[in-house]
């Protein structure tokens, strides 16, 4: 009997609907038949290269159909794959590479001279252009063979951390992290095997690893988004139209901009069945926006760090009025949480403090880095009777009474200013319930003292009249002292505020 059921059900599923299309990447379309053939034969060069398991094999390529057969013929050889970023500094795939030593990378040819620079030897490289599924060595026997010393508790993938100093942190995700997830997704929401999921997460991010598991367990469709659509939500649109997506994971940002741009009214996405938001807090009048004009679209928001496998929380949305703030939720199957405060007690409802996870969502730690691990996946503070591994996350929330959790800000993200203790989340989340702010993002200038709001708008605005505005909605301290309007908030290559670039700027 296989434990790494992920693999075991591909095989299944690849020979039962070996006719049907599992990928879609614009006008070509991968057959289960074709995907299975050059999976194998990707694995089938691992293992003649390197015939051992559980080792870390890496990816340099774009999201493509290639990157996923990549994924597959790696777990299909018994090893762990870790996606990279191709769009990322030379420096910091250096920085990755070096900490991790992958055995082998597969990449495309075209990329051989950037890969040229690392200036580094103690990998293989596989070329996806030398695919040939004519030249196999190793019999279907022979992998399943491999697999079988495969345990669910073994490293699936390494997802690496982002906008960090210094080294990324490898997040070791393991078989069962991952098997539990779909098992809870799947049991929790009506997933189809014809249904068709809009792949927008970018490669290097556990949210995609969950759509390649619906693929290898369930047999649903993948397809892929291209990179590019991103910037033209209006293009993006039309092509979940034409393709019939009925799924799709987004961030928080993306919906926000659709909603401003009120592009649902000409365009109606009837096939779609459900969207999964998470990574930044969404204002409700955005997301009620979405729901007038899809009335049977699931609109589901979940939490959680790349440290506990996709989320631990979920809220699914029902009615909200444009006042409300949307709870990120209760936990996941098999996962528990707990909010502390600075004394490492329990807190009562309403009442703010750390959150942090418990339970079978948890990795396996930081890869390579054990002092990091020791760090942040720690004992229970509140179980003193046996040994018992949590991860503190470093965000701030509280529970309401009835059960939900809600998301406040993060504890790095948590200022003291004129003797107060703020959360720059509480400042954005009052912006954006103003009709006319469209997005917003509050920073701290330390050195002058100043909380600065950067904000977007379709009216030219005085900073008197914004400060007016806020001043209904928030003490005096939390007001901000400077203002400054965008035409466009900018964002990092994962969709996300771009934080960093902002805080940066008002330095100079």
């Amino acid at each position: 009997m296989w434990i790494q059921s992920i693999v075991s059900n591909f095989f299944n599923i690849a020979q039962r609907y070996k006719n049907e299309i599992a990928i879609i990447e614009q006008d070509n379309i991968v057959y289960f038949s074709q995907l299975f053939n050059m999976s194998y034969s990707i694995a089938d060069m691992i293992i003649n290269i390197h015939d051992n398991i559980n080792s870390i094999i890496a990816v340099y390529l774009p999201k493509s159909s290639f990157a996923i057969i990549s994924d597959i013929g790696i777990l299909m050889s018994g090893n762990a794959f870790m996606n990279l970023d191709i769009n990322a500094p030379i420096n910091r795939i250096k920085n990755i590479l070096s900490e991790i030593k992958p055995k082998i990378i597969i990449t495309d040819i075209k990329y051989n001279i950037k890969l040229s620079e690392l200036n580094i030897n103690y990998y293989h490289i596989i070329y996806i252009n030398d695919i040939d599924i004519n030249s196999i060595n190793n019999t279907i026997n022979y992998i399943k063979d491999r697999l079988s010393s495969i345990i669910d508790t073994d490293i699936m993938c390494l997802v690496n951390t982002s906008g960090s100093t210094g080294k990324p942190k490898a997040v070791a995700l393991t078989h069962k992290n991952y098997i539990d997830f779909y098992e809870w997704a799947t049991s929790n929401f009506d997933f189809k095997r014809y249904d068709i999921i809009g792949s927008q997460s970018p490669i290097f991010f556990d949210h995609f690893n969950f759509e390649l598991c619906l693929l290898m367990i369930k047999g649903v469709k993948i397809c892929i988004i291209p990179e590019s659509m991103m910037a033209y939500p209006i293009k993006l649109l039309e092509y979940i139209k034409n393709k019939n997506v009925s799924f799709i994971f987004w961030v928080p940002f993306l919906l926000a901009t659709i909603s401003n741009l009120d592009l649902l009214n000409n365009i109606k996405l009837t096939s779609l069945k459900m969207v999964w938001f998470a990574g930044e807090v969404l204002h409700p009048k955005h997301i009620n926006y979405w729901m007038s004009k899809n009335s049977n679209v699931k609109f589901v928001n979940l939490y959680g760090p790349t440290e506990c496998s996709v989320d631990c929380t979920y809220y699914q949305i029902n009615n909200l009025i444009d006042s409300d703030s949307i709870p990120i939720g209760k936990p996941c199957r098999n996962t528990n949480v707990i909010i502390i405060n600075d004394n490492n007690q329990e807190t009562s409802y309403d009442e703010k403090g750390e959150l942090i996870i418990r339970g079978s969502s948890l990795a396996a730690g930081y890869y390579n880095n054990f002092d990091q691990t020791r760090i942040s996946f720690v004992q229970n503070p509140l179980n003193n009777s046996y040994p018992e591994i949590v991860y503190k996350t470093g965000d701030i929330v509280y529970k309401r009474k009835d059960g939900n959790i809600m998301f406040v800000g993060r504890k790095d993200n948590q200022i003291k200013h004129m003797g107060y203790r703020i959360e720059l989340g509480e400042i954005e989340q009052a912006a954006l319930s103003i009709s006319f702010i469209k997005n917003v993002c509050v920073v701290y200038n330390q050195q002058e003292k100043e909380i600065v709001m950067f904000f977007e708008s379709a009216n030219k605005l005085e900073s008197k009249e914004l400060w007016v505005h806020l001043m209904q909605l928030l003490p005096k301290y939390m007001l901000p002292t400077k203002y400054i309007q965008l035409e466009k908030i900018p964002t990092n290559p994962n969709g996300k505020i771009d934080r960093n670039y902002l805080a940066n700027s008002i330095k100079k």
